[in-house]
């Protein structure tokens, strides 16, 4: 019983899709940057870095604005780290949650 159970939470697919679609998106915003830089001539760190700020502060605003949702998800996801959730339950919903906070 335990072993079909574990079985079932260690799935890989969740994390194939998560990790394709990673290696999707970041390799288009590195290419958009290096497009970027190169037609204006600029090292690709001039453009990344103000890019970066930008966004770091749009995640701490964003953080600063709790909601029920926000902290339903918080608790979700300190109780996967901490083992309590299995990645079964937990990867399926990486997909979305990842392609909502990479917009």
């Amino acid at each position: 019983m335990f072993g079909r159970l574990r079985r079932l939470w260690s799935d890989p697919r969740p994390l194939a899709k998560l990790a394709d679609f990673m290696d999707r998106r970041v390799g288009a915003r590195i290419g958009e940057l290096l497009a970027e830089a190169a037609g204006q001539g600029a090292p690709p760190r001039a453009i990344a870095e103000p890019a970066a700020l930008r966004r770091s502060a749009s995640v701490q605003l964003d953080a600063a604005q709790s909601t029920l949702h926000g902290r339903f998800l918080a608790a979700g996801l300190e109780s996967y780290r901490r083992g309590w959730l299995p990645r079964r339950l937990v990867g399926p919903l990486s997909l979305p949650y990842f392609e909502r906070i990479l917009r």
